[in-house]
């Protein structure tokens, strides 16, 4: 309104405008096409390539981040531009080499989980199949209860004739540390595929005296508790002689 009056007092019919160019050629998109282009050289993916490429298409038009500081420097997040937060949170993590480690500052940052009890099953069963090609992991063919059909067992570690093994990340130091559960989810699995030999295998811990345990089942059934070296691949070699 004021700069409506000092220019245009005179001139009623007019009216006093500012505007801003329109261009797609702006900070956010720039740092996102180069974000895109850091990944693409990095990736070893070609899937992931792939859907880079068909990014970069998209960001044609626009030129890439020629100083990514100053263009970070620009940023202004508002209302308008909230949807461009979490890409532009990413972009800073690839192109200013942000850690995901915790630190002073303003920055904002992302955690990364991880189910390590999927983790630790998926490492000890690959490891122990590379020894022993024929193990199947997350073997699914027998059930609980026969009729119907129901509860389907699933042991971790499966090699026929051979034995069962099930994977835990827990701290285990004594008897005192395992589930009852554990034991019970054994015994089934050792009743249902006649396997007399069962293993329940935990992460191996530094630092920490962990006792070698075994339970008899059955006369002709056994568990025994082993500790897996997540260090030391080498010190794996005879888990399961």
């Amino acid at each position: 309104m004021s700069e409506q009056i000092r220019k245009n007092i005179v001139h009623k019919e007019r009216f006093y405008v500012c505007y801003q160019e329109f261009s797609i050629d702006r900070a956010e998109n720039r740092l996102i096409k180069s974000t895109l282009e850091f990944l693409y050289r990095r990736s070893k993916s070609s899937k992931n390539q792939r859907l880079i490429r068909e990014c970069l298409f998209i960001f044609d038009e626009i030129s890439s981040s020629s100083d990514i500081n100053a263009d970070f420097s620009r940023l202004k997040l508002n209302r308008q531009t909230k949807h461009y937060e979490q890409a532009l949170l990413w972009s800073k993590i690839f192109l200013q080499n942000k850690s995901f480690s915790p630190y002073r500052g303003n920055d904002v940052a992302f955690a990364l989980l991880f189910d390590m009890n999927a983790l630790f099953e998926s490492y000890v069963g690959n490891f122990i199949k590379k020894k022993l090609p024929y193990t199947i992991l997350q073997h699914s063919e027998k059930h609980l209860v026969e009729n119907p059909k129901s509860f389907i067992l699933r042991p971790d570690i499966f090699l026929e004739s051979k034995f069962i093994a099930d994977t835990k990340w827990k701290i285990v130091k004594s008897k005192d540390d395992i589930s009852q559960a554990d034991l019970y989810q054994l015994y089934a699995y050792g009743k249902k595929y006649n396997c007399g030999k069962l293993y329940l295998i935990y992460p191996k811990i530094d630092g920490i005296k962990q006792e070698f345990m075994k339970f008899e089942y059955e006369k002709d059934m056994q568990l025994k508790i082993l500790y897996f070296d997540l260090e030391k691949d080498e010190n794996n070699a005879n888990l399961l002689a």
